[in-house]
């Protein structure tokens, strides 16, 4: 699924081409495909995906890969929070039961 607009991933807004340039890349998508299927040239992508990897506080496009998968997309470029592997979802607080001394 495609949002409409931004999207809120581990605190960074993700906008429309940005998840869509994402969703291309967990797919395992050469560079010149994202290009091609979003109506971009190279060198446009490149200066996009620069300015992503800095957003997201990754390197390179194997980061940015890496980044997705941790926050919830899977390898079909489907993206849900429940995607996120268990490890890295944050626990939900309940109630603690301290022992009186």
């Amino acid at each position: 699924m495609l949002p409409n607009q931004s999207t809120l991933i581990d605190g960074k807004v993700i906008t429309h081409s940005e998840f869509r340039t994402i969703q291309l890349l967990v797919q395992e998508k050469a560079r010149k495909q994202i290009a091609a299927e979003r109506k971009v040239s190279e060198d446009t992508l490149d200066g996009q995906m620069r300015f992503l990897f800095k957003k997201v506080g990754v390197k390179n496009a194997v980061g940015l890969a890496a980044w997705a998968i941790e926050n919830g997309f899977n390898r079909q470029g489907n993206y849900s929070p429940k995607n996120k592997p268990a490890h890295l979802r944050k626990k939900i607080a309940g109630p603690v039961n301290k022992k009186k001394k």
